[in-house]
C-alpha cells in the first residue's frame, strides 16, 4: 500500500489488492508479449470470476475484454476432456474442446480507464521496482 490517508476505508485497500493482481496480470502479458508469443484472448475462470468488479478491474487495467468460462473447474473439466478422449466419446482432444468448453460472457474493456490505469500502472512498476530487493 502506498499513500495512505486516514480518509482510506476498507473499500480502498480492497479495491488496491484487486488492482494490484490486475498490474501483475499485466506484467505477466507484457512480458509473453516481449518474448514473441501472441495473446489473442484473455480468459478467466475459477473463483475470482464470479466477481464482475474484479473482471472489470482486470478488463480496464490489461485493456483487453476478458472471456468468462461456463466452466470455472479448469482441472475437472481437463480431466473430464482426457476421459472422454480416452473412452471413444470424442476423438481428440480439439474435438472435446470444441465440445465442452463455453464462454459464458465476455467483459469488454472501457477505453476511457486507459489513462488512468496506465499511470497507477507506472507507479505500481515503479514502486514494485523500488520494494523487489527487500523480500
Amino acid at each position: 500500500f502506498s499513500g495512505l490517508t486516514l480518509g482510506h476505508r476498507r473499500g480502498h485497500f480492497v479495491r488496491a489488492i484487486l488492482e494490484s493482481i490486475a498490474f501483475v496480470l499485466r506484467s505477466n502479458l507484457e512480458l509473453l508479449e516481449e518474448l514473441g508469443t501472441e495473446i489473442a484472448e484473455v480468459r478467466a475462470l475459477g473463483g475470482g470470476a464470479r466477481s464482475d468488479l474484479w473482471l472489470r478491474i482486470k478488463a480496464d487495467v490489461c485493456q483487453r475484454d476478458l472471456l468468462v468460462m461456463e466452466c470455472e473447474e479448469a482441472t475437472c473439466l481437463g480431466t473430464a476432456m482426457l476421459a472422454c478422449v480416452g473412452s471413444g466419446i470424442h476423438k481428440d482432444l480439439a474435438e472435446a474442446r470444441d465440445k465442452m468448453v463455453r464462454v459464458r460472457k465476455r467483459v469488454v474493456h472501457n477505453p476511457a480507464m486507459a489513462a488512468p490505469y496506465d499511470a497507477a500502472y507506472q507507479r505500481y512498476q515503479e514502486l514494485y521496482r523500488n520494494v523487489k530487493g527487500l523480500f
